[in-house]
């Protein structure tokens, strides 16, 4: 089985591939509130986010108290949860399987960071877009590392900030690099929930 017969298969499950320069990358549109859980349509990709979560918050989006298999595609795991002040945290997993999906076995050092993201603001009921290198900027691990962060004030691109709120929704996008390849896993999308 080559990979694009492995990607053809995953595809069908969770998102659609678009392939650049020989390296398959995952692609995937933002959640909003509306569109959570929806089919999704975007420049040259269709995809069906399916949430493996049972708890949802604002708007059909999952809590960002949860634990899910991101795009349900096997390659990665997230959890994330919301301290009191409230600081939105998260770990981000890669598993044996994505591990050899990028280095053509299941091992070995790979390369995470977060490429893309958006947060829709309860403060100012708008979308931004992250400043991702303020976010979570590369990091190279042993592949079976947490990679993990944590943020209590939104960075924007071209500037700009603010505090993270009970109600912002959170959109990811991971990217997870190796030896022979790449592969992107979002939007990975929760709302901002304190426990009770």
């Amino acid at each position: 089985m080559n990979w694009k017969t492995s990607v053809a298969a995953v595809a069908v499950v969770a998102i659609t591939f678009v392939v650049g320069q020989g390296i398959p990358t995952a692609r995937a549109d933002t959640i909003s509130r509306a569109s959570y859980g929806e089919t999704l349509h975007g420049p040259s990709n269709t995809a069906t986010i399916i949430p493996s979560t049972t708890r949802t918050g604002s708007g059909g989006a999952p809590s960002c108290q949860q634990l899910y298999e991101v795009g349900n595609n096997g390659w990665s795991t997230f959890n994330s949860q919301v301290s009191p002040t409230p600081t939105f945290q998260w770990g981000y997993n890669v598993t044996s399987s994505g591990a050899a999906l990028v280095n053509g076995y299941a091992g070995g050092y790979v390369t995470v960071w977060i490429s893309s993201g958006t947060v829709f603001s309860a403060i100012t009921d708008q979308t931004y877009n992250l400043n991702t290198g303020a976010t979570y900027s590369p990091h190279t691990q042993p592949w079976n590392y947490q990679f993990h962060g944590s943020v209590s004030k939104w960075q924007f691109t071209g500037g700009g900030s603010e505090p993270v709120a009970n109600g912002d929704i959170v959109n990811l996008y991971f990217t997870t690099s190796g030896l022979f390849g790449q592969f992107v896993d979002g939007p990975i999308g929760c709302v901002v929930e304190q426990s009770p």
